[in-house]
């Protein structure tokens, strides 16, 4: 794990580990480029925020969800939407509880 400095691997369930690093010290926790996780953390309330690039483009069939078909229902709230200058919008969300 040397190659990712200021990373942890989680190992074993899920909401212990996510617990203990929220009670450690340190800024927020981010993932990147793990939809599976993602949405894990979002189905167990352990997702603070879900901030989304939407980049201007359709893409086709054979691309991966980041939700499956038969996901819980989660209402979620816009917190900010900033469109770059090249057309893609970050659009930050927080979970409705």
């Amino acid at each position: 794990m040397d190659d990712w400095a200021n990373s942890t691997l989680i190992e074993g369930d899920l909401t212990t580990a996510v617990g203990e690093l929220k009670a450690g010290e340190g800024k927020d926790i981010t993932v990147a480029g793990s939809p599976t996780l993602v949405s894990s953390l979002l189905e167990q309330d352990l997702l603070d925020e879900l901030v989304l690039l939407i980049h201007p483009v359709v893409a086709g069939g054979g691309r991966k969800k980041l939700f499956a078909d038969d996901a819980a229902l989660k209402k979620l709230e816009l917190v900010s939407a900033q469109p770059t200058s090249s057309g893609v919008i970050i659009a930050t969300y927080r979970p409705v509880r």
